[in-house]
């Protein structure tokens, strides 16, 4: 091993050293005054004159590309208003002085039209006006229209099938992960240019020091939109085909000067948009060692069954109200003090049916639900973060809170009983996070602490009881109860010091977490605790790590390379009282070895390879023995065995990037094994109870698949097309009534977009998509199910005058079960003039009131059908002040 090591380490410094020798570096000046050139286009031509490697110069006129050196290649240097400059390779000296002649003739009528998108050095840079359609309202709206990125429904944002990290305006960051307060809210006016920093390293003091394959986002406003507030307000009301009435409010006020920065915004409505997804964290974490801690998840469902693809604003009722607050004090370059405060009021209604098939070896067992559902949620959030960030220290300091109530009521017929749901969620968090980095001559010095401590106090009651036979000796009863009450405190603190020898960064890492979590659960009948100790819980789970984890980082011209080969002492300690008093102690060293390399290829392409190994630690979600039901119809219990199971990830991805003519392509691959110590049980009770226990059984679960997406911009009628394509398989094992059954799921998708402005007048954009699921068990060779899901929208766009827009969209869904299309239209009248815009706005033209979707499950298949909202009118009045 040590061998290989070093093997690939001498290849790496080869391959660096070769890089290094073919950098080109120089400045360009004008000829006539000597005066530097900004902007110059620099190209490494090939005999042929193709393109291999281009640059730009910056302020100073200096540039700097590698590039291939094929015999008879040349250095082309063009600008508008200048002679084109072309030298041979040969003829050419590092740090040479290049003059360009000014290129003056007249002209009686001259069209400037700029770049859409340029290259300067790791920086996209994406012209917004180049992008933008009249309909066009806020920046997420161009954001989809730009080659190489992608914006999911909740908002989150991708550059090259990968999750952005960081998020800024004018290189502030204002929002830190609720990026989507701003890309939903800021208006396309306002913004000049959207740049992609590749590769980016937000810590000043650890760049080109340390690996990093993620992108950031950076938004560089008009001259108008700066140091100055801007406020915005919309106001919408209207009716609907029940005679209801509905509305759709913001007020938004905006400041971003070179000291200070805020949004803080007002929205409500009833329309079913759903406004929390601009609150929750869609950025990767940043900070420590890459996962947040203080986040669990809730016992009990809390929202209702959603379609995919289809917004929820098709079939959910609401009443939502929502006020964030975000400002950002930067009193000096280097520091900037940020506060978030986050309130939101949610009440929702919806109309909900399923046929769920369970497929048993034995037997078929069908469920059919009839729900109604009422939820309300109150949450409470709020963040300060204080930031120094420069060359020699960077020290950050995230203090936040978290205080949210849940309240769901769901009234349902479940094979024709009656029966009524109330979960009872709560939520409260406290969290630290601290982080400190010296930076003295090549030396690096760090001191990292997570703090965070959450309680999940929670609920759910059944009525009337259900389970007479198990649970009540035969006899009937009112009310089911079950609660749940989790309590988790985690620790994490390491210090690392990293220094430099021969080109390479070595770093030195340890630190030790604590976590102490506990579970306390009990099932009710008509208030009465159950006797049987079965379905109680009381667990403590203790864990210490005590790790060390040296690493080495490799950054040069055309590679990025880092190693880490963290190994850990870790201790585990689980104390049961219920269901049946115990204490386990477990001791083991775990060797966690990860690779992560980056090599760009050319100007063009680059490729990236991730491959790590990694045990899953004991989690006290799976180590609790009594029965704890997390719906009205579902009961999970565990074994308690404190396993490390082992897991072993690779990825492959390849990124071509073309900004010269508009051509962005990603494609990846992934292989995923996880080695399991325990394998999940089901089996099926009183007619419609599905219970899951977890028995000892060594087995093995296989995730792989891929994923391509290419993407093309030009100028021709601002045309933008996309294609993206998916497949992914997992392979793994059931126990199905003590039958183990070998599962294979898979899921294929492919789905293309595209947009125009054919004329001045109109514009148009249509996205089509497939994904089709299959599920077999395969010790019986037979095919449990399988499904062809289908989505298809086509938006229309007259323009009549610079102040008149009229707007039609179109939504279809279907699937190959049912066969049932439902179809939405949607039109809007706009009239814009100075600051204001009114607009009349109709949803569900036809009224449709039904739609119908199919999930596939391993094992299961539901059909769910989703009632929706009516036929509605609104009038919408926008002005900026």
């Amino acid at each position: 091993m040590a061998r290989f090591i070093g093997f690939i380490v001498a290849a790496l410094c080869l391959g660096a050293s070769y890089a290094q020798g073919r950098a080109y570096s120089g400045t360009v000046l004008q000829a006539q005054s000597g005066r530097p050139i900004e902007f110059v286009s620099v190209c490494l031509l090939a005999q042929d004159s193709t393109i291999l490697d281009y640059a730009y110069t910056d302020g100073k006129g200096n540039f700097k590309l590698a590039g291939q050196d094929p015999q008879g290649s040349a250095l082309s240097f063009s600008c508008m208003g200048y002679k084109k400059e072309v030298i041979p390779v040969a003829g050419f000296t590092n740090g040479s002085q290049i003059m360009l002649e000014e290129n003056v003739f007249s002209i009686q009528e001259v069209k400037i039209s700029s770049n859409r998108i340029q290259m300067r050095e790791d920086t996209l840079v994406y012209a917004v006006k180049g992008f933008k359609m009249p309909q066009d309202r806020s920046i997420e709206d161009v954001l989809k229209k730009i080659p190489g990125i992608e914006v999911s429904p909740s908002g989150r944002i991708k550059f090259q099938d990968k999750a952005i990290s960081h998020f800024y305006i004018e290189g502030m960051d204002l929002l830190g992960s609720k990026y989507a307060l701003a890309s939903k809210n800021l208006s396309t006016s306002m913004v000049k240019e959207v740049q992609v920093l590749q590769s980016h390293q937000p810590i000043a003091a650890l760049r080109g020091k340390s690996f990093s394959d993620n992108a950031a986002l950076n938004l560089t406003l008009e001259n108008d939109a700066k140091n100055q507030f801007i406020g915005m307000a919309d106001l919408g009301a209207g009716i609907n085909q029940d005679t209801k009435a509905v509305w759709d409010n913001r007020l938004l006020g905006m400041l971003f000067g070179r000291k200070m920065q805020n949004l803080t915004m007002y929205k409500n409505n009833n329309t079913g948009k759903n406004i929390a997804d601009e609150i929750n964290p869609l950025a990767l974490a940043a900070t420590g060692n890459g996962s947040p801690t203080g986040t669990e998840s809730d016992f009990f469902p809390t929202r209702p069954a959603s379609p995919k693809g289809v917004d929820r604003s098709r079939y959910l009722s609401n009443n939502a109200h929502l006020v964030a607050v975000n400002h950002l004090y930067k009193p000096r370059r280097e520091k900037d003090l940020r506060l978030q405060l986050v309130a939101l009021h949610d009440r929702q209604n919806a109309t909900h049916g399923t046929e769920t098939m369970y497929f048993y070896p034995s037997q078929t067992i069908a469920v059919s639900e009839q729900e109604n559902y009422k939820g309300t949620e109150e949450r409470l959030e709020a963040e300060m973060a204080y930031t120094r960030n420069d060359t020699s220290t960077y020290l950050k300091n995230t203090l936040k809170g978290w205080a949210s109530l849940y309240k769901s009521d769901l009234a349902l017929v479940s094979n024709s009983s009656p029966t009524h749901v109330h979960n009872h969620p709560q939520r409260k968090l406290l969290q630290n996070d601290f982080q400190l980095i010296k930076n003295r001559k090549g030396h690096a010095f760090s001191f990292y602490s997570n703090n965070s401590y959450m309680e999940l106090p929670q609920y759910m009651t059944v009525t009337p009881g259900l389970y007479d036979d198990l649970l009540a000796g035969g006899q009937p009863y009112s009310c089911l109860r079950q609660d749940a009450f989790l309590r988790a405190f985690q620790s994490d603190s390491y210090t690392y010091f990293q220094h430099k020898v021969r080109g390479f960064y070595l770093k030195y890492k340890a630190g030790v977490a604590y976590g102490n979590r506990s579970l306390q659960s009990q099932l009710y009948t008509d208030m009465r605790p159950l006797e049987e100790s079965g379905y109680a819980n009381d667990i403590r789970l203790e864990t210490v790590e005590a790790y060390v984890e040296p690493s080495f980082n490799l950054k040069t011209e055309y590679w990025d390379f880092q190693l880490q080969v963290p190994l850990t002492y870790h201790y585990s300690r689980l104390k049961a009282s219920l269901p049946q008093p115990g204490c386990q102690h477990k001791h083991i060293l775990l060797p966690t070895p990860s690779l992560n390399v980056k090599h760009q290829l050319n100007a063009y392409w680059s490729v990236s390879a991730l491959s790590s190994f990694d045990f899953l630690k004991p989690d006290i979600r799976n180590l609790y023995a009594g029965y704890l039901f997390n719906t009205y119809r579902t009961a999970k219990s565990f074994r308690q065995d404190l396993s490390y199971d082992k897991n072993l990830y690779n990825l492959l991805r390849f990124r071509y990037n073309n900004p010269l003519n508009g051509l962005f392509i990603s494609a990846s691959g992934t292989f995923n094994q996880t080695w399991l110590e325990n394998i999940y049980a089901y089996e099926n009770r009183e007619t419609i109870l599905s219970v899951s226990q977890s028995c000892r059984r060594p087995n093995t679960k296989k995730y792989y698949g891929g994923s391509t997406r290419i993407s093309k911009a030009t100028g021709w009628s601002k045309l933008f097309m996309a294609l993206s394509t998916s497949y992914y398989r997992m392979d793994g094992h059931l126990m199905l009534e003590n039958t183990l059954e070998d599962s294979r799921m898979s899921l294929a998708s492919i789905a293309a977009d595209v947009s125009l402005q054919p004329v001045r007048h109109v514009n148009m954009a249509a996205r089509s998509k497939a994904v089709h699921v299959r599920s077999w068990l395969e010790s019986g060779k037979r095919e449990a199910a399988q499904a062809w899901s289908y989505e298809h929208s086509f938006d229309f766009n007259l323009v009549f005058s610079p102040e008149w827009r009229l707007r039609m969209t179109n939504f279809l869904t279907h699937d190959s079960q049912n066969r049932h299309v439902t179809y939405f239209a949607d039109a809007s009248l706009t009239y814009a003039k100075g600051q204001w815009l009114f607009e009349l706005e109709a949803n569900n033209l036809f009224n449709h009131d039904w739609l119908e979707h199919i999930l596939v499950g391993s094992w299961t298949r539901q059909v769910s059908g989703y009632g929706l909202r009516p036929r509605e009118v609104l009038l919408k009045m926008s002005f900026t002040f």
